[in-house]
């Protein structure tokens, strides 16, 4: 005896909370295996992830929609079995690119005893399941699902939406009835897959959602949310997030093609994201040559023995931003960490905050850290007089952080970074730690200057850049330890001098 529960029941959420989820009596993998043959590393992974939103990410021609499909119809022959229709919406930005899904499934599908149905763009396997192929091209045609659900939905070539409103309105389509079978309530899992490869209008949020949150080589995340039942009781929501990286090299019938020779012989940025499945890549980057691979490393505390530069450039409506460095015994320039008065939303913005309160920051981050500083420079634009008595530079040495000026020079600072930056035999001198974010974020995503192709556009955000560029470069000669502590000694004096003035005059 069994029976579908009513989804208006008033007890429906109570209900779907303690239901159990239906699982495949065999390893998913086998069932793909017998009804599609073999089966790539990558889509063996695909068809057995179980996380609720699964993002697979990555180069051209590595089988990611067929695996979505195989993770589809593999599960629906088995739960058809026992009872449930396992039914799935395919989704593509614009009618005619359906022609790819549609054909891919024929393909697949008619083998193993599907139908076509052209009106309603639909496959139906054997046991009732089907496979419906839709599209939505602007944000509205998300209507065009109102009042219908799935219990997978799979929206392929994400890339190509600018935003994630549509993507974000589609988890509101997942539904599946609860069964009562013999007194115990079952349902199906409810999943969202999503492909892409890199450079598209959507690469920057698909960038922020999944790969910030998981790494370049894929993982797993959660996305919490507090919200409160039908009755008004608390609750909080959890979703299992996967990114799955994937290139062509992952395809086994593909990677010793002409396919593959065709894309390592692209300009680098489309090789790199075709390629490579690099989503880093930006058009009109002017660091084109930065590869999180090679330029990135995992967080460690530097040597004990080791001392660091600070470096730093000031801003108020635009960000401060400073960061400590230095250069190893074996050659590499490491950028350990790094401090930045952003807006949390905006990272081009600051947050006008004060250079007492910045100053009083970086010396708890050094006590903290244990940081031997031996060497300071801030752009020479912090001591200009703008006729408050005190200028920024003063006011750090007055907190006894002692900036050496260190001189601008538009075209000499992207010769410096760019030498530093170099690859060979891919490698790189420069090493950034993954704390560093805001220096990753403005490295990858600064464009060359349209008017003078040497120089980036100096209209972004570009405070961090700046401040690598002092501290790896310095633009004078370093001074020496005698001369720094002398130079500090007269510093110090100066500003008790101009305290005490200003103390006379009623000012201080």
């Amino acid at each position: 005896m069994s029976a579908y529960v009513d989804q208006d029941d008033k007890d429906y959420w109570e209900r779907f909370q303690s239901a159990t989820v239906v699982r495949m009596a065999l390893d998913p993998v086998e069932t793909a295996a017998k009804l599609f043959g073999r089966l790539s590393e990558k889509q063996k992974e695909i068809v057995g992830f179980e996380e609720d939103e699964i993002f697979l990410g990555g180069g051209a021609g590595s089988g990611k929609t067929r695996g979505v499909i195989m993770a589809w119809a593999a599960p629906a022959f088995e739960f058809q079995a026992r009872g449930f229709k396992y039914d799935a919406l395919a989704i593509r930005r614009t009618f005619p690119q359906l022609k790819e899904i549609i054909a891919l499934g024929k393909e697949m599908l008619l083998p193993l005893g599907a139908t076509w149905h052209e009106a309603s763009k639909t496959f139906i396997l054997p046991g009732g399941s089907s496979l419906e192929c839709g599209y939505c091209e602007r944000d509205d045609d998300r209507y065009q699902y109102t009042g219908r659900a799935w219990a997978l939905i799979f929206v392929d070539e994400i890339q190509r939406y600018a935003t994630p409103v549509f993507y974000d309105w589609i988890f509101s389509r997942l539904r599946a009835p609860i069964k009562e079978i013999a007194g115990k309530l079952w349902r199906l899992p409810l999943r969202v897959f999503s492909t892409a490869n890199p450079k598209g209008p959507g690469n920057h949020w698909l960038r922020k959602r999944f790969i910030d949150t998981t790494g370049v080589n894929g993982g797993v995340t959660t996305r919490t949310v507090d919200t409160v039942t039908p009755e008004g009781d608390p609750i909080t929501v959890t979703r299992r997030v996967r990114f799955q990286h994937s290139t062509v090299l992952d395809n086994p019938w593909l990677r010793n093609t002409d396919y593959v020779r065709n894309l390592m012989l692209l300009p680098e940025a489309d090789r790199r994201a075709l390629l490579e499945g690099d989503f880093y890549i930006v058009e009109g980057a002017f660091f084109s040559e930065f590869n999180r691979k090679i330029h990135i490393v995992k967080t460690f505390k530097p040597p004990a023995d080791l001392s660091l530069i600070n470096a730093g450039d000031w801003g108020t409506a635009k960000p401060s931003h400073f960061g400590w460095m230095q250069e190893l015994s074996n050659g590499e320039f490491h950028v350990f960490s790094e401090y930045s008065t952003r807006d949390a939303e905006d990272w081009s913005k600051g947050t006008w905050r004060n250079a007492t309160d910045v100053a009083e920051d970086l010396i708890r981050i050094e006590h903290r850290q244990a940081y031997d500083v031996s060497e300071r420079w801030l752009d020479s634009a912090c001591w200009a007089d703008e006729g408050t008595g005190t200028n920024v530079g003063e006011i750090f040495q007055m907190k006894g952080l002692f900036f050496q000026k260190s001189v601008k020079g538009r075209n000499l600072k992207a010769r410096n970074l760019r030498e530093l930056m170099k690859v060979t035999n891919g490698s790189s001198r420069l090493k950034i730690h993954d704390q560093c974010k805001y220096l990753i974020w403005e490295i990858e995503n600064l464009l060359t200057d349209e008017q003078d192709p040497s120089r980036w556009d100096e209209r972004m955000s570009d405070h961090g850049v700046d401040m690598l560029q002092y501290g790896t470069a310095r633009n004078i000669i370093a001074l020496g330890g005698d001369v720094l502590h002398h130079q500090k000694q007269e510093a110090y004096q100066a500003n008790r001098a101009k305290m005490a003035a200003m103390r006379k005059r009623g000012t201080a």
